[in-house]
């Protein structure tokens, strides 16, 4: 079970993920730009990356460019207005397993259950989202 998780975020800023942070079950640093935000995905290998929009324009190309970037398995989890999920392009981004959503109407309990499962299912250590790292003690003895 994750007890504390760290995300880097993106986008407008929702209540519920500010309830979320205030509980500790979740340690949410927030980036100004698409720029920072994908430099901090790959600098600080956080457990999972949310993104919080009310409108699909740009934002789901970003949450696309990140899930592509991102493909040692940082999974992604998108807070939207309800009309984003009729967007073009919304379907397939969330027919990913790495990625989940919910309404930015969700209550707070909703969206840490939500976050919990979307981590627990493509947990990593922070040492496999390093690029190109192995476990190479395996072959020491080999």
């Amino acid at each position: 079970m994750i007890n504390s998780a760290s995300m880097i975020c993106y986008g407008e800023r929702s209540s519920s993920l500010a309830k979320l942070s205030k509980n500790n079950l979740f340690c949410f640093s927030w980036k100004n730009t698409p720029k920072e935000f994908i430099r901090s995905i790959h600098h600080n290998r956080p457990s999972g990356v949310a993104m919080s929009f009310l409108k699909a324009s740009p934002y789901l190309d970003l949450a696309s460019t990140i899930l592509h970037e991102t493909q040692s398995g940082i999974p992604l989890f998108l807070i939207v207005e309800d009309s984003v999920t009729e967007a073009q392009g919304f379907a397939q981004l969330v027919s990913n397993p790495r990625v989940d959503f919910a309404s930015t109407k969700a209550p707070p309990e909703e969206l840490a259950q939500r976050l919990r499962v979307l981590l627990q299912a493509h947990s990593i250590s922070k040492r496999e989202r390093l690029p190109g790292s192995s476990d190479i003690t395996s072959f020491l003895y080999n």
